[in-house]
């Protein structure tokens, strides 16, 4: 299954701050049920919540493109192995 850019921000932010679903939904003052629905793709993130994500977690741009473009490996790859 491929990540959505959306997936791949979240899953991203909770490595790089070393956050279980729980732990962002909770900063975020979301449901962890939200957090997995985004991850999972069926869902978008928001624009209030990407307010909150920008409120909540100082940018690091570098840290999380590094997390961004691991991911994207990984996905690559798994995606190699499911054809």
């Amino acid at each position: 299954m491929q990540l959505t850019d959306d997936a791949q921000l979240l899953i991203a932010i909770r490595e790089v701050y070393e956050l279980s679903q729980r732990g962002l939904a909770k900063r975020l003052r979301v449901s962890p049920a939200l957090i997995n629905r985004i991850e999972n793709g069926h869902k978008n993130i928001s624009d209030a919540l990407r307010i909150k994500l920008a409120i909540n977690f100082p940018p690091d741009e570098e840290k999380i493109t590094n997390a961004i473009k691991a991911l994207r490996k990984v996905n690559f790859y798994t995606s190699i192995k499911s054809s």
